[in-house]
């Protein structure tokens, strides 16, 4: 009875320290006995004990609008069109209205786009 015990706890240890949650802007790199299998996206995933492993933990990070346009700057461009992902405009939209009027002095000429369905 306490080997099945022991084996129980053994198999929950294994399953528990193999999941792994992805977070947003990251993506994981998976590699199944070293070759590549795929690619692990925003969520909750379980890996293979012993067989896959994570290939690059620090994954894919996107720059903020801020980083992005002081890279643009630093990199010498002088037009700029900001735009938003939104179809309907909220906080997003807001949030780029408020780094578009930070930044748009700072470049020759600026634009920012609305949202599909601006109203």
């Amino acid at each position: 009875m306490a080997v099945i015990i022991i084996i129980a706890i053994i198999i929950i240890a294994l399953i528990i320290v193999n999941i792994r949650v992805v977070q947003q802007a990251r993506a994981f790199v998976i590699e199944r006995l070293g070759a590549y299998k795929e690619t692990w996206n925003v969520g909750l995933h379980v890996k293979m004990p012993f067989i896959d492993r994570v290939a690059k933990n620090e994954g894919i990070k996107f720059p903020t609008p801020e980083e992005a346009l002081d890279a643009l700057k630093a990199e010498g461009y002088s037009r700029v069109a900001l735009v938003s992902l939104d179809v309907i405009p909220g906080m997003e939209y807001n949030y780029d209205m408020g780094v578009y009027q930070n930044y748009k002095n700072q470049f020759k000429k600026m634009t920012l786009g609305t949202s599909l369905m601006y109203w």
